[in-house]
């Protein structure tokens, strides 16, 4: 069964050799993101300092803010770490303002995800604990479904930007975690397994300061190995995600 032959070949992944070889270029993808990253959206940083530094704080739009504020964060992210063979310049990046806004309606259409996840039910009423409850929810869902996040926003990235394409790339997404489904999880799980240790050593030695700053490398770092990890199977399954 195709399945679990592709299974198998998305845990080879973590042979030794090959993680070796894969961990290489996901380094070097980290150095060439930042780069291009910070000389272009660096205010994109800044909102996501200041969203941190208020989250102390209890507004309305305080989940709402923070939503945004991270969901433009990892498509800035996935923008300048993608491969293209147009110069990224700010013509470039500008040409997929409209991206963002079905990147909104990508995670919109994986919300729902919320309720199997259990993170609580999300009122109608348009009251502050609702708008807190739905924003807060969302947020705790880059978490547990980042994956299918970042590889919706991948296939998205790589079509022609119509609402349609929308819908399309959360199907590719689902379809590519299905059939790597060992990968995404192990790799996802190490990933947040290193972050909580980081935490963990951070409350010991008093740092909780730091916490955001390693937050932001767990992102940088989860975008650039799924977006090489992408480049990789969906040229490897190219008939399986683009051949309708």
């Amino acid at each position: 069964m195709y399945l679990f032959q592709s299974w198998k070949e998305s845990l080879l992944f973590f042979k030794p050799k090959n993680f070796k070889l894969f961990a290489l270029v996901t380094i070097k993808s980290i150095i060439e993101t930042l780069k291009v990253w910070l000389k272009y959206f660096w205010w994109v940083l800044a909102l996501f300092i200041v969203s941190d530094i208020i989250s102390h704080f209890q507004f309305v739009f305080l989940p709402m803010f923070r939503f945004l504020s991270t969901l433009l964060l990892l498509f800035t992210l996935v923008l300048s770490a993608r491969s293209s063979v147009k110069r990224k310049t700010l013509e470039y990046f500008w040409g997929y303002k409209f991206y963002f806004l079905l990147t909104i309606l990508c995670f919109l259409v994986l919300s729902p995800l919320v309720l199997l996840y259990g993170l609580g039910v999300v009122y109608i009423f348009p009251t502050y604990g609702s708008y807190t409850l739905l924003f807060d929810s969302f947020f705790r869902a880059f978490f547990l479904q980042l994956p299918l996040v970042l590889l919706s926003i991948l296939f998205l990235l790589d079509s022609r930007g119509k609402c349609g394409d929308a819908f399309l790339s959360v199907f590719r997404a689902f379809k590519m975690v299905a059939f790597n489904y060992p990968f995404c999880v192990c790799m996802f799980f190490i990933l947040d397994f290193c972050l909580g240790g980081i935490f963990a050593i951070n409350g010991t030695l008093g740092l909780q300061f730091m916490n955001s700053q390693f937050r932001l490398l767990f992102f940088i770092i989860h975008v650039c190995v799924f977006t090489n990890f992408y480049i990789k199977r969906s040229h490897d399954q190219y008939k399986l995600y683009f051949v309708e």
